[in-house]
Formats: C-alpha cells, sequence, structure tokens
C-alpha cells in the first residue's frame, strides 16, 4: 500500500488516531481541541488510521472540524493488508475495541516519518502537541509515554497481583508500565534497532494480555520506554489509590498533583466516557468542544440511548434484588409470604423477568 509522506515541508508535527465509524464522533472532539490548541509557526499533520473505508460525508464532516487553518492536514489511511499481520485474538475488555490494536501497525503504515504522536480518540488536547513532539528521547528509548495508575489502584490484593503480571511482562519494576494512550514514537530509532521483529513475536506470543496492545507494547519495548510526565497523559477520573501509600505510589500521586496544576493532555481513560457521564471531572470542557462540531447532535441521541439503557439495567438490578429476597422470605416461611411480599404488579414483573431471560447481556452501548 501507499505510505503517506510530510504534508509540510517543515515543522511537520504527525499526530495518529486509530479509529472506526463507531468512534468518530468522539475523534472528532480531539480534533477539535487539537486544532483549537495549535500554535502558529507549527504544522499538524494529522491522519485517522481505519480497516474500513470512512465515507466522505463524515470525512468532510472531520474536517470542518479542524476549520480552513493552512497549518492544519487531516488524512485518511487504510490498514489495508497489514490488518492480517495481527492475530485474530477475542477482546479481553468490553470497552475496548479492535482499533486498538492499529497502532502496533504504525511503523509499518508510516515508513516515511521518522517520528510520530499517537493518540486515543478519548483524549482533550489542552495546549498546543508541539512541546510534546519537541521533547528529546534517551538515545537508548525508542518509545516516550506516561507512567500507568494501574500499577498503585485498588487494595493491597490486586497491587501484588498486577506487580506478578508486570514481571511476567518482562518489566523489571511496576512503576515501568506505561499507559499506552499517548504515544510519543520515535519510528527511526525503533527501525535502526530493528525492533519489529521482537513486537511482531510479542503479538503473537502473548495469548489474552490483560489491557491488550499496551501490555503488548509494554513487553515487547521493555527498558525502552521513557516515561513522560503525567501532564502529557493526564487521566480524568481520579485514580482508586488506598493508603498505605508505599514510596513508588507516594511518588505517582505527587507527580499527578503537579501535572494536575497544568495539563497538556487529559485522558478519559477507563470505562466513565464524558459523552455518557457529562458529570464526571474535566466533561465540561469536553461537551463544550462537542457542542460546536457537527457530530453534536448524534453525541446526544447516543447518551440519551444510553440513559435509557443504564435505567432498564437499574430497574432489572432493583427487580432481581426484589426477588432475592421474596425467595430467602418464602422459603424460611414455608411458602406462605407471597401475598405479603410481592403485589401483583410485582409478580407480573417477575414473571416478564423470567420470561425474558434473567440478567441478559445489556446491548453494546453505541
Amino acid at each position: 500500500m501507499h505510505s503517506p509522506r510530510p504534508a509540510f515541508s517543515q515543522n511537520n508535527i504527525p499526530v495518529i488516531f486509530c479509529t472506526d465509524g463507531r468512534f468518530l464522533p468522539y475523534t472528532a472532539v480531539a480534533l477539535s481541541s487539537l486544532a483549537a490548541a495549535a500554535r502558529d509557526g507549527y504544522n499538524y499533520d494529522l491522519f485517522i488510521v481505519s480497516a474500513e473505508d470512512i465515507p466522505s460525508e463524515a470525512q468532510n464532516r472531520l474536517r470542518a472540524v479542524l476549520g480552513a487553518k493552512e497549518n492544519i492536514s487531516l488524512r485518511f489511511v487504510l490498514t489495508g493488508n497489514m490488518r492480517n499481520l495481527l492475530p485474530s485474538r477475542p477482546l479481553v475488555r468490553e470497552n475496548y475495541t479492535l482499533p486498538t490494536y492499529y497502532r502496533l501497525l504504525l511503523p509499518r503504515l508510516f515508513v516515511n516519518y521518522d517520528k510520530v504522536i499517537y493518540a486515543d480518540g478519548d483524549v482533550f488536547f489542552m495546549r498546543s502537541v508541539h512541546e510534546l513532539y519537541a521533547l528529546p528521547l534517551p538515545p537508548n528509548c525508542v518509545l516516550a509515554a506516561a507512567p500507568d495508575v494501574q500499577p498503585y489502584a485498588g487494595d493491597e490484593n490486586a497491587q501484588r497481583r498486577f506487580a506478578a503480571y508486570v514481571r511476567s511482562l518482562g518489566l523489571a519494576a511496576t512503576s515501568q508500565y506505561a499507559n499506552a494512550g499517548i504515544l510519543l514514537w520515535d519510528l527511526k530509532a525503533f527501525r535502526a534497532q530493528r525492533l519489529d521483529e521482537k513486537l511482531s513475536e510479542v503479538l503473537h506470543s502473548l495469548r489474552r494480555p490483560l489491557f491488550m496492545d499496551q501490555d503488548i507494547l509494554n513487553a515487547a519495548l521493555a527498558g525502552k520506554i521513557y516515561a513522560l510526565p503525567l501532564a502529557y497523559n493526564f487521566f480524568a477520573q481520579e485514580p482508586d489509590i488506598r493508603p498505605p501509600f508505599d514510596a513508588e505510589a507516594e511518588t505517582y500521586l505527587r507527580a499527578r498533583q503537579e501535572a494536575a496544576q497544568n495539563p497538556a493532555v487529559i485522558h478519559y481513560a477507563g470505562f466513565a466516557k464524558p459523552w455518557f457521564y457529562p458529570h464526571m471531572a474535566y466533561a465540561a470542557a469536553w461537551w463544550q468542544t462537542a457542542e460546536q462540531t457537527p457530530f453534536y447532535d448524534e453525541i446526544l441521541a447516543r447518551l440519551r440511548a444510553h440513559d435509557r439503557r443504564m435505567q432498564r439495567h437499574w430497574a432489572n438490578a432493583a427487580l432481581a434484588a426484589k426477588l432475592y429476597f421474596y425467595k430467602i422470605m418464602n422459603k424460611l416461611s414455608g411458602g406462605r409470604c407471597e401475598d405479603k411480599i410481592l403485589h401483583v404488579s410485582d409478580r407480573l414483573d417477575m414473571n416478564n423477568y423470567w420470561r425474558k431471560n434473567r440478567f441478559k447481556k445489556q446491548e453494546e452501548d453505541l
């Protein structure tokens, strides 16, 4: 397939998103925030990598998001046959989608670039990405990524289990485990060190990575990932770090507190996303930007559909709790409590509930 070349001859900053049609409206907000933070004197060479053709109407809407700025280019790249280089494996976590693996193809897709920035579609740019692009990497490093919160999250048992998992990936310490939501990738050094073979080997040998392509990158490039300041990948949600804090957890919390003063990139990592939870931290700026995009009506419709699904989910959960209570009380009373515990409407709901297959999996969010 044809590999793209830099769109600008000077001060060219390539930023790459990997997505599919379902995630385009949210990626549009990320693009809009990037354009709003763009600085004169720098050129922004933007890409959307997808396995499917994005309709021209959607492409036009995405370009409209960026405005008519002469220093911003947006192009679309298909994975093509390179998609076959990725092994067929299940998505371990249901809030992930297959395009999360496409970032592993960037060294092959962008052979005419020496250095690129990769960004997830669930980010929001507070400052221009030229700051990130200008960061120097140590000689032995080929990738820069911010430390992840996972090594410090949860109780002691959860931390212990994750530490064992990180060691199985080949990392010397849990503090070396990086989040792949924002990457500064030195493709020239990556190719010079012939690391594509190592990446391919880990991609096929790591059968069920807990955090999927993120774990593959950590395992394949162990010891070659430079730790970005947390400001360049600032998690919107407060981390679940519980006392007592060890030295590494305290270091992470201090770094997060410092980054919170002036974050460059907000990352809505994890299950909660601003488009479904408008009152979460750092969601206000996201919605203000979303309102200015041509995808706003679609984003609102998806939010309403999500709210309806959640209402059905909690109604079913409440009925399940009521049925559980009824079963216990009915057993204790020898089967004589039905009229006392359940009203007629409750019994009708109970019959419908069992008829519709108890705890049926909720329809996947749009």
